[in-house]
């Protein structure tokens, strides 16, 4: 069972706790997770950590806090929405947490290549005969290509991370400063 580390910490393996996760997901009517396992969960949170990481480790507000730590955060020199110094190296920001955890649901409930569809079939899929050596099965083209299109990273999650992101603004400001 893999374990969520969310303290800042040289350990650290996820931005927000399950506890958080699931606290944001209460908050949300639609979202219904009972079916979900608290090692789920975890993962999805684990996963969800190193997805954000992946997409923006390079465009962080500030600098790593401590080479040595296994995520991108803690930082110095970053500040909040408001312009507040985010000091407090105990917790990872509000934000990011919160992305974690909306990240956290979209890659629970969105498959990237393939859907089952009602007859258990997964879409997509095709199968070639190999002469007598059986069959090998592999996506279409098509499906390839929505899969490589499609965002990795969910549109609720980027507006957490809008403001802990370097160059990133709110589109309310973009239309504003087309004005």
């Amino acid at each position: 069972m893999a374990t969520v580390i969310s303290d800042p910490s040289a350990t650290a393996n996820s931005y927000a706790s399950l506890a958080f996760i699931k606290s944001q997901w209460d908050l949300n009517p639609n979202i219904e997770y009972s079916a979900l396992t608290d090692e789920q969960i975890g993962n999805l949170g684990i996963f969800s950590t190193m997805s954000i990481d992946n997409e923006y480790s390079n465009d962080y507000l500030g600098a790593l806090y401590d080479i040595d730590y296994s995520l991108f955060w803690p930082r110095t020199g970053a500040v909040d929405r408001r312009g507040v110094a985010i000091t407090d190296y105990t917790i990872f920001p509000l934000d990011l947490q919160k992305a974690v955890a909306a990240q956290a649901w979209y890659l629970n409930s969105v498959d990237f290549v393939a859907t089952e569809n009602a007859s258990g079939q997964i879409s997509g899929v095709q199968s070639k005969s190999m002469d007598g050596l059986g069959s090998k099965s592999y996506f279409g083209t098509s499906e390839q290509k929505k899969a490589l299109y499609k965002s990795k990273i969910c549109s609720d999650a980027r507006k957490y991370l809008d403001s802990l992101v370097s160059g990133s603004s709110s589109p309310y400001i973009s239309i504003m400063q087309r004005g």
